[in-house]
């Protein structure tokens, strides 16, 4: 085949249906265009990840997800690294009850215990600190800053 060549696909065809449009393709077409559109999103993934800053924090897929499915912070981080509370307690110098609390959202840790969370599930403090300060502030409690450990 030519490399100019079009390939050939059976005419598109349109139809009305009262007063909706609608655009009937060949399957070959559909596939065409869907195998177009993941080119061009591993393209975008490949351009991203070429001009991503390297000092930049990243966050795992798998706490975004566990945060925006309603997870505290500190607990998807904690899950992720695969702590219990009781561990995250005793590596943070506070109790699991406190610990407990934070993950419900009743209390909000300071600050001098949130850079201990960081240091220990190893997660970029002022990721951590935004996190908390968003999933708190729907809830009406103190600041990461406000509350002492």
């Amino acid at each position: 085949m030519n490399k100019h060549a079009k390939p050939e696909f059976p005419p598109i065809q349109f139809l009305a249906v009262g007063e909706e449009e609608y655009v009937l393709i060949p399957m070959r077409l559909l596939r065409a265009m869907e195998d177009l559109e993941d080119l061009e999103d591993e393209l975008l993934a490949a351009r991203a990840l070429r001009e991503r800053d390297s000092r930049a924090p990243t966050v795992p897929a798998a706490v975004v997800h566990a945060i925006a499915g309603g997870a505290h912070p500190v607990r998807a981080w904690r899950e992720y690294r695969g702590l219990t509370q009781e561990e995250l307690a005793r590596r943070t110098g506070t109790s699991k009850a406190y610990i407990s609390h934070i993950e419900r959202g009743m209390r909000q840790p300071a600050l001098a215990l949130t850079k201990a969370f960081s240091r220990v599930l190893d997660a970029p403090l002022d990721v951590l600190v935004e996190a908390i300060t968003e999933y708190g502030g729907g809830k009406g409690s103190s600041g990461p800053a406000d509350d002492a450990a």
